[in-house]
């Protein structure tokens, strides 16, 4: 059953890439890294459509997919106007939506179920701008030392408040691209700066860093598609 808010799903898919070469039609584990994003999403109960926002010329004119104009192709475009280009491009189509689900392709593991778990948080949160998975830091900033770029010597953070235990400092979390549920007059507010598509009121959905791992390296290939051969994926 569909709900009654209109969600549309997108998959940046971008070309360049420097360090692995093609990684989002890459195949991993018997399928292109793509692909294993778009399974789970049209997995979906609640996402009415989906597009792939992409200059790969092989991904080009199929159906779901939405060209994107080289000035968002850079590795320094901000992802938020890749975003906006395809609402502005679905509004002239007439589809205008009240959620965007956006899922980095080359986060290739996801638990079965989980993006519609992050859109059902939206429409029962409906004050909350953005719904995002994300991972527990594991060490404190605070443990952390830091460079002086004018010395080269290092030193640490200060830290809050005289707090050194683990136990006694407040709980991080790295948001990742698994899956972040925005709504879109919070997308479209957005200043350009850093995070602030995300609008001024944040849900983190934790999960396991197993559903957060990204490829950018060959390294990283390698171990995704070992852990993806392990669990039988």
């Amino acid at each position: 059953m569909k709900s009654k808010s209109r969600i549309l799903a997108i998959i940046p898919c971008r070309k360049g890439s420097k360090r692995l070469k093609n990684k989002h039609i890459l195949p991993i584990n018997g399928k292109p890294m793509f692909l294993w994003t778009l399974e789970m999403i049209e997995k979906s109960k609640l996402i009415d459509s989906w597009c792939i926002s992409t200059d790969i010329k092989e991904l080009l004119n199929h159906y779901g997919v939405i060209g994107r104009p080289k000035h968002l192709c850079t590795d320094k475009s901000p992802l938020d106007d890749t975003l906006r280009h395809i609402i502005q491009e679905e509004k002239k189509r007439g589809k205008e939506y009240d959620l965007v689900v956006m899922c980095h392709c080359n986060i290739p593991i996801r638990k079965e179920g989980e993006i519609d778990k992050l859109i059902k948080i939206a429409l029962k949160n409906p004050e909350a701008t953005s719904v995002v998975s994300g991972v527990e830091v594991s060490e404190p900033v605070e443990w952390q030392f830091e460079r002086d770029k004018s010395n080269g010597t290092y030193y640490f953070r200060p830290y809050q408040d005289d707090k050194f235990r683990k136990q006694d400092m407040p709980k991080r979390y790295n948001c990742d691209g698994a899956i972040q549920v925005h709504r879109i007059d919070a997308l479209i507010a957005g200043t350009g700066e850093a995070y602030s598509y995300f609008g001024d009121k944040i849900i983190i959905a934790p999960h396991e860093k197993r559903f957060s791992l990204e490829i950018d390296t060959q390294d990283d290939y390698d171990y995704v598609e070992y852990l993806m051969h392990k669990d039988n994926l």
